[in-house]
């Protein structure tokens, strides 16, 4: 029995043997030589983002109202200073009515035959008669005086009545013109008070900044327009470019002019080319990236949408036939 055993072991001992040696041999014969070969090499920055018009730029409402009436609708081409929403604030018309009706009435005041102006002119009138009388009165008592026609206290009394009136008429001539000068500044005030409520009201009409495509409408008729949303999207109709985000530790690769090949879902086996326009000084403190803008050269934009997200690389270097090793 023990002679069987060992005569078994010796059997798997010579069989692990001989595949130990097999083994040793093939990895002896197997060719593990490489060569190196001539290629392009390029090296790249990764960055990803969206893809929006040239001069894109939402559109707000400076006061809080309802949507009166859309002007324009998503695809159109609108003009710069066109009108894109009217908004409807009943507070706003009430304030522009009022200063309107303000305005009317300091300008009737303002005029000569206003009911203050003529009783102040009325006063004027007065005093000066009565000036009139008080100085030809006092210019008899004092040829009087001179001739001891009457008595010094006759005298003093006329002269008394006489700086009086004359008093009193510079009195009224001085009410009446400082109350026409306030009156014609009330009305000047009230004028411009009233235009400026006019001109916040025409504010109400939302109007494009510049010539564009409308991509985006987001308000209805009706509904209630915040300052916070935005209520249309315009841009460039032909032209795109590129909204990059880089990790920050890239960003002393990237320069202005390096070539950009980016890819979009939307079209796929496809590949596009722009270079980089502008690098923002400012590092994201959410994600630690950097924005990048690039250009889109002009004959890739023709089917393009805003929004569209991409995936870019950066080329920061080529190398011509540079000799290199297959990894």
């Amino acid at each position: 029995m023990n002679s069987l055993y060992c005569t078994f072991k010796n059997l798997i001992l010579f069989i692990t043997i001989s595949f130990v040696m097999l083994a040793l041999f093939s990895c002896k014969n197997k060719n593990t030589e490489t060569r190196p070969i001539r290629k392009d090499i390029t090296q790249c920055v990764y960055a990803s983002g969206k893809l929006f018009p040239v001069d894109d730029y939402k559109v707000y409402s400076k006061f809080p109202g309802y949507v009166s009436e859309i002007h324009v609708r998503v695809g159109d081409t609108v003009a710069g200073g066109a009108t894109l929403i009217t908004i409807r604030n009943d507070q706003t018309e009430f304030n522009a009515e009022s200063a309107k009706n303000a305005m009317l009435l300091a300008q009737k005041n303002n005029t000569n035959n206003s009911p203050l102006l003529s009783a102040l002119k009325n006063e004027v009138s007065t005093a000066k008669a009565r000036f009139d009388l008080d100085s030809l009165n006092f210019a008899r008592y004092s040829n009087l005086i001179k001739q001891n026609a009457i008595s010094q206290s006759q005298f003093e009394l006329s002269k008394l009545q006489y700086e009086i009136a004359k008093q009193n008429l510079m009195k009224a001539q001085n009410n009446w013109q400082t109350t026409k000068d306030r009156l014609a500044t009330e009305a000047a005030n009230a004028e411009l008070q009233y235009q400026t409520l006019l001109a916040n009201k025409n504010e109400f009409l939302i109007t494009a900044e510049k010539k564009g495509m409308v991509y985006d409408v987001d308000a209805k008729k009706g509904e209630m327009i915040s300052l916070q949303k935005p209520v249309m999207e315009i841009g460039d109709k032909n032209k795109f470019e590129l909204e990059l985000f880089i990790d920050e530790t890239d960003i002393r690769f990237v320069k202005p002019g390096q070539e950009v090949v980016f890819t979009i879902d939307a079209f796929e086996n496809e590949t596009f080319k722009a270079k980089v326009r502008e690098i923002y000084p400012r590092i994201s403190q959410t994600n630690k990236t950097i924005k990048v803008i690039a250009e889109i050269e002009a004959q890739n934009s023709s089917a393009f949408y805003s929004s569209l997200s991409v995936e870019a690389n950066i080329i920061i270097s080529t190398k011509k036939n540079a000799l290199v090793i297959q990894r």
